[in-house]
């Protein structure tokens, strides 16, 4: 049995369509598509929430607001059967704007991982990019760079830290994830275009 068992078929397939929208860089219609979906049970209006949430603040390159944060924070600790997939996408969000160090002290989240904060200053140009994606450092330097797509499957690696080459990819939003010692040092969310 899935997470998704509960939710209506209908809104499965818009709920795959708006992630397959965001992952192409095409918000509008993510937008568009999940004010369609009708939220029919607990599940689906909390991963309707979610992805609302998200796409709009990817749409206007936004930080989560402290609002955004708590929904995010509340529903992350629910249970995923009550849930569904909005509560690991609830975490995932978090997890990302506090390593991004965008989320003020005002944020739950951000005050119990305040001592967690990335150390590594990442300058990372253009964005938007289309082929080669360039790196500066601020205060020391990355052993490795992995790029991560909306669905968090790691896609590149690489050990050259001052430019990764991704012709390769799709258009879409990607993380950038910094490393060093095994550990993430630093976050940076990338749009590729064709």
């Amino acid at each position: 049995m899935t997470l998704y068992e509960t939710l209506s078929i209908t809104n499965i397939a818009k709920f795959d369509s708006v992630r397959q929208f965001v992952e192409k860089g095409n918000l509008t219609a993510a937008i568009a598509l999940l004010s369609a979906i009708d939220d029919t049970n607990a599940v689906e209006e909390y991963c309707k929430m979610i992805f609302e949430i998200g796409v709009n603040k990817l749409n206007i390159d936004s930080v989560l607001a402290e609002g955004d944060s708590s929904i995010f924070y509340e529903i992350g600790n629910l249970h995923a059967l009550t849930t569904g997939e909005a509560a690991f996408m609830s975490r995932n969000m978090l997890f990302y704007e506090v390593h991004d160090g965008v989320l003020g002290g005002s944020s739950r989240m951000a005050q119990v991982k305040k001592e967690e904060k990335m150390k590594l200053k990442v300058v990372m140009y253009p964005i938007p990019v289309l082929d080669k994606l360039y790196f500066e450092y601020k205060n020391g330097l990355p052993e490795a760079i992995e790029i991560f797509d909306i669905q968090q499957r790691c896609i590149l690696k690489s050990r050259d830290v001052y430019q990764i080459d991704v012709a390769s990819l799709s258009p879409g939003c990607f993380i950038v994830r910094f490393i060093q010692n095994n550990k993430i040092v630093a976050f940076k969310k990338m749009i590729k275009v064709k």
